[in-house]
């Protein structure tokens, strides 16, 4: 409907609101931050001048084929990955964790490359940051302090991974006192987490900057675009966690891209068949 399009233009062109915490989070929350700005103080010696978060997600109809061009459906789920920054007077990032086994990292402010051989946790905090910087060009970012912090279950498949990605970037832009529009922010944070070696379509990030309350998003690709698509009033979802972890980040070369590569190659042979012009790739590194 008319309606829908003009929701969807509006949503695609805003940029991410800056709100109160009281806005986003119950009491629950209120006091999870509240531990978070503690320890951020501890750590840093001043309180957060802010902070950032990205939502995790659930897939309702399209598995694994976002990275093939196809569209998906997903819906945000109300756990999220969430930063506290603040800022130093040194051409350096100090990131934290409150989870221990996540131990700290440095790299400086103007974030030079990311090894995707290294399966580090700040690879992805580190890959949502150099893709502001390069898409704005932005030469003289400022030096930061970070604490993350995350509800949404690691390796479970709810895209906590994709949401750090997202969260640095938010984070960067608001520092640096610079606007992007939500769609905008889902293309540059699809692109910029291939930097830490895992080749993934773009479902995760858009939803995470595209989604609205009450609904989900149908997502389309080449380019980047979201339909807004209402929830049934009074549904309820179950989102059941196995406890069967996948770390996405380990096994990406063996296996998450392997299907990638399968499913271009499947394309290629399937094109051929049919008589399309579409042939196959020469060699694995074009895939």
């Amino acid at each position: 409907t008319s309606e829908m399009d003009a929701k969807k233009a509006r949503t695609e062109a805003a940029a991410p609101p800056t709100l109160q915490r009281e806005q986003v989070y119950d009491k629950h929350g209120l006091e999870r931050l509240a531990a978070i700005d503690k320890q951020f103080t501890q750590l840093f010696g001043s309180a957060p001048a802010f902070f950032a978060r990205a939502p995790g997600r659930v897939n309702l109809i399209g598995e694994h084929i976002d990275y093939s061009g196809y569209g998906v459906l997903p819906m945000a789920l109300q756990q999220d990955m969430l930063v506290a920054v603040g800022f130093n007077d040194t051409d350096t990032c100090h990131l934290h964790n409150t989870f221990p086994k996540f131990t700290p990292r440095t790299f400086p402010s103007v974030s030079g490359p990311i090894d995707p051989s290294k399966h580090d946790w700040g690879n992805y905090f580190q890959a949502g940051y150099k893709g502001v910087l390069e898409h704005t060009k932005l030469a003289k970012p400022r030096g930061l302090n970070i604490l993350m912090d995350g509800c949404v279950p690691q390796s479970a498949g709810l895209s906590s991974s994709s949401a750090v990605v997202c969260c640095a970037a938010l984070a960067t832009a608001h520092a640096n006192n610079i606007e992007i529009s939500k769609l905008q922010f889902a293309t540059l944070c699809a692109k910029s987490e291939q930097y830490v070696g895992v080749e993934g379509g773009g479902m995760d990030q858009a939803i995470s900057f595209l989604a609205e309350a009450n609904e989900a998003q149908f997502i389309e690709f080449n380019p980047v675009r979201g339909v807004p698509v209402p929830l049934p009033t009074g549904a309820k979802f179950v989102i059941a966690n196995t406890l069967v972890k996948a770390d996405k980040y380990v096994s990406a070369g063996s296996c998450y891209n392997k299907r990638v590569v399968e499913c271009r190659l499947a394309a290629g042979v399937l094109a051929v068949k049919l008589g399309l012009q579409a042939p196959l790739p020469r060699t694995l590194g074009t895939l």
